[in-house]
């Protein structure tokens, strides 16, 4: 018998930022007890992690994650199309209190949270 949760969200999701790899998990009100994943998927590869890859356009109208990042950044540059966007790889946000950031770091990694977080809860909806 399942125990009933005393959580009244519809969905509570957990998100796993990875060096490597990141992903993330859901579970929803009316099945508490079961925990779903995103299958992330390249060619005949499926797994619940995806390459903690994130493409964005340098004006931020246009970003990618994870293999479809890999994917479009590899065909943008075999076009030479690829100055108009940044690519970041295998980075992991690290708070640390005894590094000083400055206001350029810091916005650079506050940036990088916000597009990364925002990327995993448009694939989540």
């Amino acid at each position: 018998m399942e125990k009933d949760s005393k959580c009244s969200r519809l969905v509570v999701a957990a998100i796993d930022f990875g060096t490597t790899f990141s992903g993330y998990a859901f579970s929803s009100k009316n099945e508490w007890g079961r925990v779903f994943t995103k299958q992330w998927t390249s060619g005949s590869l499926i797994s619940p992690k995806a390459p903690t890859c994130l493409l964005l356009k340098k004006d931020f109208s246009e970003s990618c994650f994870g293999y479809e990042a890999e994917d479009k950044y590899s065909e943008l540059t075999s076009e030479e199309s690829h100055k108009e966007y940044y690519f970041f790889q295998r980075f992991k946000m690290i708070l640390r209190r005894d590094v000083v950031c400055s206001p350029l770091s810091l916005s650079l990694s506050l940036s990088l949270s916000l597009s990364l977080s925002l990327s995993l809860k448009i694939h989540l909806m």
